[in-house]
């Protein structure tokens, strides 16, 4: 099948041969109502696929929000982030960019036409939908699960994330998206609160406020690199996380914090173990592959004590877990991450990025 050509014929340009005349532009006051229901959203990857603006090319004419959407795979649900926008408003971009409604609908047909002789009717047409994303679809889904949106509150919301109850809280829930990325900081965050007993919205807003300012910026696990299926390293790896040691294991250790707090942590001999692999891992296969590694080690040590934590007494939020996600650790840092503790811990730091990318 030959490939498509990205640069396809433009409205612009004359019909030599006279036929199928392109309609002269318009007057923007003289343009036709859009039939595409008012509140009405698109996706940046939709906006691009059927009118072809990139959101950067409009970001400041354009207001974009982040939208958490749920996929499902084989093995898990997958939470995504992208950012949304008006329908109407992309629309309306895109006739002016072409000149007015019948010079789009021209410019439409003439693309159609060329689209489907170069795939032969292998791919449909990526033509614009009405109701993706749609409020008034939201709205009948939440009606018939019994389901109403607080007052002031985007009936999208509540299919997003239970947690978003108010105003307010939806602000923060935006805030969670723009800083950390990832959105199972938000869930991870709200189902502490939960398991604390903070279940009134002002006090959930309060602490949530805190998480935004006291955690750490979560990296992306990115890249589309990772560890063979037959490679020695990942089976390797794979056994070593298997054997993670947990709290009351004989083979713990027990350490006195500066602060006179016992804790019960891996034992030297195992973070060598550990340590050595992943700086193989990394010296092998690259960034690419240990970004996502790391976030296996990051779920072994939640699992085997825990990542995340709230302190109700003075509404601080830390995560010891988050070493495991970091860069390069600075020397201030470093003195009391668990790399410190061993001699491959300190030649695996050397070898890492000064910044997470």
């Amino acid at each position: 099948m030959p490939p498509i050509r990205k640069h396809l014929p433009s409205p612009a340009k004359s019909n030599k041969s006279g036929k199928d005349k392109i309609p002269l532009p318009t007057d923007p006051a003289t343009w036709r109502e859009s039939l595409i229901p008012p509140g009405e959203m698109i996706t940046s990857s939709q906006a691009y696929k059927w009118y072809q603006i990139k959101h950067l090319d409009v970001l400041n004419e354009i207001e974009w929000e982040p939208f958490m959407s749920l996929t499902h795979n084989v093995q898990r649900p997958i939470t995504r982030v992208t950012l949304v926008a008006s329908h109407r408003k992309i629309e309306r971009k895109a006739w002016e960019k072409h000149g007015g409604p019948e010079r789009w609908d021209t410019y439409q047909i003439r693309r159609k036409i060329q689209w489907n002789k170069q795939v032969k009717g292998t791919r449909p047409y990526p033509e614009p939908i009405i109701g993706k994303l749609s409020d008034n679809q939201a709205v009948a889904k939440l009606q018939l699960e019994g389901k109403i949106p607080p007052d002031g509150q985007s009936p999208t919301d509540l299919l997003l994330s239970k947690y978003v109850t108010s105003t307010n809280l939806r602000q923060l829930y935006q805030e969670f998206i723009l800083r950390f990325s990832v959105p199972w900081v938000w869930e991870k965050c709200n189902s502490i609160l939960d398991a604390a007993g903070v279940f009134a919205d002002a006090a959930r807003e309060i602490h949530l406020g805190n998480a935004l300012v006291m955690l750490p910026l979560y990296p992306l696990r990115t890249g589309r690199r990772q560890l063979r299926a037959k490679s020695s390293l990942r089976r390797r790896m794979a056994d070593v996380l298997r054997r993670a040691p947990r709290k009351g294991d004989s083979n713990m250790d027990v350490i006195k914090h500066p602060s006179g707090q016992i804790l019960h942590v891996w034992s030297k001999a195992y973070l060598t173990e550990l340590y050595e692999i992943l700086k193989k891992i990394f010296d092998r296969y690259g960034m690419e592959v240990w970004k996502k590694v790391r976030y296996n080690v990051y779920h072994t040590y939640d699992r085997c004590h825990g990542s995340m934590h709230f302190n109700s007494y003075d509404g601080t939020w830390s995560d010891p877990a988050f070493q495991w996600l970091a860069g390069k650790a600075e020397p201030g840092s470093f003195i009391h991450s668990e790399r410190s503790r061993c001699q491959a811990g300190i030649e695996y730091n050397e070898v890492l990025p000064e910044e997470d990318a």
